[in-house]
């Protein structure tokens, strides 16, 4: 597991939650194992964001498609009650 890139999206998703939804944020880290981690951000709003291919020159909308290519694997779920989590997985 390569810790920049844990960290590069992990800041990504919580400030796409900071920056976009109301409310409160919750991060959570699990770690399977050493080189194992998920990490997880919990939002009210119901957006679900999307990998989405951006211009080289777009001021934004490029965090999703940067998560993206750093983790092993990542995806979105709904909450009955309410908003999402993004998560994203790091082997």
């Amino acid at each position: 597991m390569d810790i920049d890139s844990a960290m590069s999206s992990m800041t990504e998703l919580v400030t796409n939650s900071l920056r976009y939804a109301p409310g409160a944020v919750e991060v959570a880290l699990t770690r399977g194992s050493l080189d194992e981690l998920r990490i997880s951000v919990r939002d009210s709003s119901d957006y679900m964001p999307r990998h989405q291919q951006v211009a080289a020159d777009a001021g934004s909308g490029r965090g999703i498609a940067v998560m993206a290519s750093l983790a092993n694997r990542w995806g979105v779920s709904r909450h009955a009650d309410g908003g999402k989590t993004v998560w994203c997985e790091f082997h």
